[in-house]
């Protein structure tokens, strides 16, 4: 699964990566997604697929990861959701089936 990451916000405003799944955002050069910022871990935190749904876990990070604001330690991440890891918002992207009734 590929998922859309874009940036809300701050000089960086609207730019947009595509990782694969799973993929681990960090400050270190073998993450996935590189963040170069020292409020930033090096390997900060995971982004992988469980039943069609995307989470994210905080591997952890010394700053923590939030999502909708609150700090978590795994959660799921639904199209639109948000998420923070040291000074940059990501916007989450993906095809969701949903609950289909």
């Amino acid at each position: 699964m590929e998922v859309r990451l874009t940036i809300v916000g701050g000089k960086a405003s609207r730019k947009a990566v595509t990782v694969k799944l799973p993929a681990v955002i960090g400050r270190s050069r073998e993450a996935d997604l590189t963040v170069a910022h020292p409020m930033v871990s090096r390997r900060h935190c995971e982004l992988f697929e469980a039943q069609g749904l995307v989470r994210i876990r905080d591997l952890g990070s010394l700053n923590g990861t939030l999502v909708g604001g609150k700090e978590i330690t795994e959660a799921p991440l639904r199209p639109d959701d948000e998420f923070s890891i040291g000074p940059l918002t990501f916007r989450v992207e993906y095809e969701y089936a949903g609950d289909v009734t």
